[in-house]
């Protein structure tokens, strides 16, 4: 196909018609690894915006080497990202790897990619740095970038013809072998896939995908009880879990998820094989499904299943933010002393959370949330002088009220609310309206809201008088 492709272009010859339309079909192929949306570069003091760099430099050497170009966040079909991902770097005739973060995902599909190909993998990087160690002695094309981190014209514009050259090369199989692995190793074999080999790995991956997009549609129905249907139907067409693919079956725990089908969710989680059903991600969902559900006993369940978590692979914000909410809610079910320790363990959680990764704001925020509920003068005092802050800068790190992830400006919201910043407050929740949340993300923020009106109350007397009504006002979006 390529070398059909090739000959085509570098005699110009052109049938017309139906003709030139499929062989227009049949382009190159073109895989990108890098990441997307504005990152820190690797001192922290520089934000990159991949994205312009993805479409002012690479789309358009593409459409100039006249290849068809995918990025790995636009070929998510569905969930499949690991199947979609392997399907473009074993068969994709280009793949651009963007290495300037040494991000795990774009080295891991790197290293498949020279695993499997001797040479088309052009490299290229953001002159902010050294290339790390391992493939620094690789060749690769560099950018450069403004003081701020902003790509500029002319960084772009030679970037441009930089790949559009190493494009045109690797069509016309002029490149020379840039996998290690082939250069180092003599005779080595690589993975060339026969034709029915090729044929039946697309055709899996394709009904695969098709599947996986039902199963998330049916999570994002508004019909819940029809979509619980749905899902059970999707469930029994993959067969059981034994055997299936793992996306495919992670996909259909979090659309249970989304549905609030806490009954589906901890079956499936206990269906699993015993390699899933073990993965922390599972089990952290399997927590989190059993303090939903809150039938007799799950409670107790949920906390132990999060303590072992804790026990063999160590502190993660998730699986403390997870425990902290299981005591949270042990705590507005119980009175007395037995509410207040469950509110201490709650506290403690959350601050054991963010203090694992201070990045996570998710722990921390709910630290502060809690401690301002304690209402005694020390614990408003460690909540607004202590750890705020420090919230404020992680929820700022991820965009606060401008990000597109609903959980990212429902922080934003509360972190307002909790500076009795009424007009942040109000643009935060229309915000998160717009990105269409699920009714139990929406209850879980109300929920929050609620705490903090108790809150206000307990320690100032009254809370501000707008935040009632917002809290009501989220509350009857969830219906």
């Amino acid at each position: 196909m390529m070398a059909g492709v090739v000959l085509r272009r570098t005699l110009g010859i052109s049938t017309g018609g139906q003709v030139d339309d499929a062989v227009e079909d049949l382009r190159p192929s073109l895989f990108v690894a890098m990441p997307y949306g504005t990152k820190h570069d690797p001192t922290g003091r520089t934000r990159i915006d991949f994205d312009r760099i993805y479409r002012e430099a690479i789309v358009p050497a593409a459409q100039d080497a006249r290849v068809d170009a995918v990025r790995a966040d636009e070929d998510r079909g569905g969930g499949l990202v690991h199947l979609t991902m392997f399907e473009r770097l074993l068969l994709a005739e280009v793949v651009i790897a963007d290495v300037t973060l040494a991000s795990p995902n774009v080295m891991y599909e790197l290293g498949i990619r020279h695993a499997t190909r001797p040479r088309a993998t052009i490299l290229t990087f953001a002159h902010v740095g050294q290339l790390p160690f391992d493939i620094s002695p690789m060749r690769a094309i560099p950018y450069h970038l403004s003081p701020t981190g902003a790509p500029t014209t002319s960084g772009l514009r030679q970037l441009r013809q930089e790949l559009t050259t190493r494009l045109q090369a690797a069509l016309e199989d002029r490149l020379s072998p840039d996998s290690p692995l082939f250069q180092l190793i003599a005779d080595y074999p690589g993975v060339s896939l026969p034709h029915d080999a090729t044929e039946a790995f697309q055709r899996r991956t394709r009904a695969l995908i098709t599947l996986s997009r039902e199963i998330r549609d049916a999570g994002g129905s508004a019909d819940k009880p029809a979509a619980v249907v749905k899902l059970r139907e999707l469930e029994l067409h993959l067969g059981g879990p034994i055997g299936a693919p793992t996306e495919v079956l992670l996909d259909l725990l979090l659309s249970y998820r989304d549905l609030e089908a806490y009954d589906d969710m901890v079956r499936l989680c206990s269906s699993l094989p015993p390699g899933l059903s073990e993965h922390p991600t599972v089990q952290q969902q399997f927590a989190f499904a059993l303090n939903r559900r809150k039938d007799i006993g799950d409670d107790d369940r949920a906390e132990r299943v999060l303590l072992d978590l804790i026990d063999a692979h160590g502190a993660s914000p998730e699986t403390y933010g997870l425990l902290g909410r299981v005591y949270k809610d042990r705590y507005t079910s119980l009175s007395g002393e037995r509410a207040e320790a469950a509110l201490d363990d709650a506290i403690q959680a959350y601050r054991s959370g963010f203090e694992a990764d201070p990045r996570d704001y998710y722990p921390g925020l709910n630290a502060v949330t809690l401690l301002l509920l304690k209402a005694t003068a020390e614990s408003w005092r460690i909540a607004r002088e202590e750890l705020s802050p420090v919230v404020a800068f992680a929820i700022a790190r991820r965009g606060g009220a401008q990000s597109r992830d609903y959980w990212d400006v429902a922080a934003a919201l509360e972190l307002a609310v909790i500076n009795q910043d009424r007009a942040v407050s109000s643009r935060a929740a229309a915000r998160l309206l717009n990105l269409g949340p699920t009714s139990w993300q929406l209850k879980t923020t109300a929920n929050n809201l609620h705490l903090l009106v108790t809150a206000f109350e307990n320690h100032l007397g009254a809370a501000p008088e707008w935040l009632p009504a917002l809290t009501a006002f989220l509350e009857y979006r969830t219906t």
